[in-house]
């Protein structure tokens, strides 16, 4: 966890926890994503309904959508809710596509 603190790729909390047993949502995912893979926006990302301007993974959730990792289901991308590993590996896997091009 730490060397990701320090490269600035994670946050914490404002008490300065890291919340080492909480879940890992789909909206901090993506930051992290973003980050560790210094991916850019590329194109028009998707627009999804349930994520707001002020979200704090709003334009890491773009750039996921505009280079095609992150396609949401019914317009939407559910930031709040816990990535699975499922989700987790199809992120990935896209991510590993778009590098590799």
């Amino acid at each position: 966890i730490k060397p990701f603190y320090t490269a600035g790729i994670i946050d914490g909390y404002s008490n300065g926890t890291m919340g080492l047993n909480d879940s890992l949502t789909r909206g901090q995912l993506a930051k992290i994503l973003v980050q560790s893979y210094n991916l850019k926006m590329k194109g028009s990302p998707i627009i999804f309904t349930d994520v707001s301007k002020n979200h704090f993974a709003y334009s890491s959730i773009e750039i996921l959508a505009s280079n095609g990792i992150a396609l949401g289901y019914n317009g939407k991308f559910m930031p709040n809710e816990p990535v699975s590993r499922e989700q987790f590996s199809l992120f990935l896997h896209r991510i590993l596509q778009v590098q590799n091009n």
